[in-house]
């Protein structure tokens, strides 16, 4: 059913309409609904899923506007750059496309284990790590810890420059992530036949550097990386240890939006409030409250204009990241390829708007896709990309690697429609390294049935 989704979804692209149209934008939303759904239920993924995030988060960053904002309010009410709105309807219709191809290239791998449709899995292998693991995790978790503590006073923005401006600091921050994740991972492995009281005594150090992590992040304001944090934590217990209930999920759901909604509201540098007091219109909340996502038909918006003054970009913007693994040599291929400029696409856009180097308006995983390869170029990468996670998502109950990597990219899974598919790449890698160097032995056990909550 999803290969019929796709070819409507290009035939949809093929026959678009010169001008914006309320009718084939309910029409394309319909569409992406059906094959959503339709790829739910059919493979049982679950809510607590890679693929539920990414899907709710595509539908705020690509259908929300289109649907629900330009039709009730004027272009220059949603967006603080001047856009032009003919391209709407058009990067509508395309993001249907890129979804259509996510969902096709899941039904291609789900089809070759039919098996996996009808039973829900719990991860049952046995994961031993060698003996240091968890003092060099600990030690590692006390660096990132520390490096907070210094940062504690710093505004958002002087969080971003001092920190994530700093290859090394930064580079050390995501290593530690992911050695988080492995160590999350373990712990609740350990401790999984436990009652919840006696995991708290046992987690005492893991529960404190969450907290501490919590309150530095709101007083920071950064909401990113508390996400990469939290989000691991709600989706390791799940298949680990059991199923949350759809009840626990709500409640989680709606404190996590508000948590967030929370850190934008009270930044120590007043940069929200500031916005509030100098932009000329009013938002109604639900586009107000997903700005983060929404800016995301913005620059597909710009992307396709781009497009049609410059032409494509033919992969020029992709390759930092795909050589991101490696170290050094992304910022060699930025310095002598590129004469010390990043080059990506939330650069390109942001120099056509006239943004200076130190703002942008940031990039979507489509646009990003279209503007280096065209809509061929959206149809294979997203099929490929789909493959891949319903790969993660067949095998994170049999493979310490995949559920490794599955819980890490849940930290992601929102964000991937503002950022690039590529984006991935080296916390892929680098995971796969860290499980060559931490683990001891690996055993399988049977894989048992349950039933879902």
């Amino acid at each position: 059913m999803n290969y019929i989704y796709l070819f409507v979804s290009i035939i949809f692209y093929v026959l678009l309409p010169v001008k914006y149209s309320f009718f084939m934008a309910i029409l394309y939303l319909l569409v992406f609904t059906l094959s959503f759904i339709h790829t739910l239920r059919r493979y049982k993924i679950g809510y607590v899923s890679w693929y539920f995030l990414f899907s709710c988060a595509f539908f705020i960053s690509n259908f929300l506007v289109p649907v629900f904002g330009y039709s009730f309010y004027p272009i220059e009410q949603i967006f603080n750059y001047s856009i032009d709105a003919n391209y709407i309807l058009r990067g509508e219709a395309l993001s249907l496309v890129a979804y259509c191809s996510f969902v096709s290239g899941i039904s291609i791998s789900f089809s070759k284990k039919k098996c996996l449709q009808k039973e829900s899995l719990v991860f049952s292998a046995k994961i031993e790590f060698i003996s240091s693991f968890k003092y060099i995790a600990v030690i590692l978790l006390c660096v990132y810890t520390m490096i907070h503590i210094f940062a504690f006073s710093f505004t958002y923005g002087e969080y971003n420059e001092k920190i994530f401006n700093t290859p090394m600091v930064a580079t050390l921050l995501d290593v530690i992530t992911y050695v988080y994740v492995l160590y999350l991972c373990w712990f609740f492995f350990k401790n999984r036949k436990e009652t919840i009281s006696v995991m708290v005594k046992n987690g005492i150090f893991l529960w404190a550097f969450l907290l501490f992590l919590t309150c530095a992040y709101i007083r920071i304001g950064e909401r990113g990386n508390l996400i990469k944090i939290l989000l691991p934590v709600v989706f390791g217990y799940n298949f680990i240890i059991r199923r949350i209930s759809y009840k626990v999920l709500f409640l989680i759901v709606v404190l996590g939006f508000s948590l967030m909604l929370f850190i934008r509201d009270s930044r120590n540098d007043s940069a929200y409030a500031n916005h509030l007091k100098y932009r000329k219109y009013e938002l109604p909340s639900y586009l107000d409250n997903t700005s983060d996502l929404t800016c995301a038909t913005m620059t597909m918006c710009l992307g396709l204009e781009y497009v049609e003054k410059n032409g494509y970009l033919y992969g020029r913007t992709m390759i930092s990241d795909l050589f991101a693994p490696i170290p050094f040599v992304p910022a060699m291929i930025n310095n002598y390829v590129f004469e010390g400029s990043r080059v990506s696409t939330g650069r390109i856009l942001s120099d056509e708007v006239g943004l200076g180097i130190e703002s942008g308006v940031g990039t979507s995983a489509v646009v990003d896709v279209f503007m280096n390869f065209g809509v061929i170029g959206v149809i294979v990468l997203f099929l490929l990309f789909g493959y891949f996670i319903s790969y993660l998502e067949k095998l994170k109950y049999k493979s310490v690697y995949c559920l490794c990597v599955y819980v890490m990219m849940v930290g992601v899974a929102v964000y991937i429609p503002r950022s690039t598919l590529f984006s991935v790449i080296r916390g892929c890698v680098w995971m796969y390294f860290l499980l060559l160097l931490f683990k001891k032995k690996y055993k399988y056990s049977h894989v048992i049935k349950t039933n879902d909550k």
